[in-house]
């Protein structure tokens, strides 16, 4: 259901926040030189995506072409939330609920967690938010609830028609296979 034409992707690195990737850029620039790397780092709270990715970029020596650096419009969420289909059925809720632009919204996470409160999922309405009293924005079981997600329901070419930056993200790999 995830795949898009000749991308196969081999390993996930990371699952730590934005800020274990920008510190290992240069280790990603070095895995570079031996197979293609997509990195994929929230926008979040930062106001210029111009400006963060020059942050980020700036401090990369001799960036490699095969490294490809990708910023989804303010969270990746904005991507599982594109594909309605996917997210309605995963969810249990009707599409009707789902916002038409998902890179509008300010804050896609909560978008998605709210949606989770008031779904028919029990595992999602469970897992997805955080516990009443908790510190966390997120909810135990979010991360792999989510990988089960995009594994087993997220529709990439379904997504990709409500996505600019997944589509900007597809075109940069496409332009690295030819």
């Amino acid at each position: 259901i995830n795949t898009h034409e000749n991308l196969n992707l081999i390993h996930k690195l990371g699952r730590q926040g934005c800020g274990y990737l920008i510190k290992r850029m240069d280790n990603f620039n070095q895995l570079a030189n031996t197979c293609k790397v997509l990195v994929v780092i929230d926008l979040d709270r930062n106001e210029s995506h111009e400006e963060y990715v020059g942050s980020i970029t700036r401090n990369i020596k001799n960036p490699h072409a095969n490294l490809i650096f990708s910023v989804p419009k303010i969270e990746i969420e904005s991507w599982l939330l594109a594909d309605k289909q996917g997210i309605s059925e995963f969810l249990k809720i009707s599409e009707a609920k789902l916002e038409a632009s998902p890179e509008t919204l300010m804050d896609p996470k909560s978008n998605l967690i709210n949606l989770a409160r008031k779904c028919k999922n029990k595992t999602a309405k469970d897992g997805l938010p955080p516990k009443v009293g908790s510190i966390s924005r997120i909810g135990l079981s979010y991360n792999s609830i989510l990988t089960d997600f995009v594994r087993e329901h997220w529709s990439i070419e379904r997504a990709f028609h409500n996505s600019d930056s997944l589509r900007r993200t597809l075109q940069l790999l496409d332009g690295i296979n030819n």
